[in-house]
């Protein structure tokens, strides 16, 4: 952070929880519970809504190219896939002012 004159007043880290980060290892991405799910979803018939996937540009997603094509095959034409190439990781605050995500 900088005062109102300009030094500096503290310094700040940001990253995230290394706890967090473990579990969402341990039960999203080292794991077939995802692909689980998907095929779950995919066979429900109850479950007819549209699914949209949000991809930020190569230096910032987080997304394996291989994971979303299997989300395509598995969910077909359900799963639309938007991506954005000048998005960082937090899409949604890397978009222009007013800017709609989506549009």
């Amino acid at each position: 952070r900088e005062a109102a004159d300009g030094g500096s007043t503290t310094t700040w880290w940001s990253e995230v929880n290394p706890d967090f980060r473990r579990l969402c290892y341990k039960f999203v991405v080292d794991n077939e519970l995802g692909e689980r799910d998907c095929q779950r979803v995919a066979s429900n018939q109850d479950f007819g809504f549209p699914i949209h996937a949000l991809v930020a540009g190569e230096d910032g997603t987080i997304c394996d190219e291989a994971s979303l094509d299997r989300m395509q095959q598995v969910l077909g034409n359900r799963l639309t896939i938007h991506r954005f190439p000048e998005a960082t990781h937090s899409i949604h605050s890397s978009q222009p002012e007013g800017k709609n995500i989506l549009e």
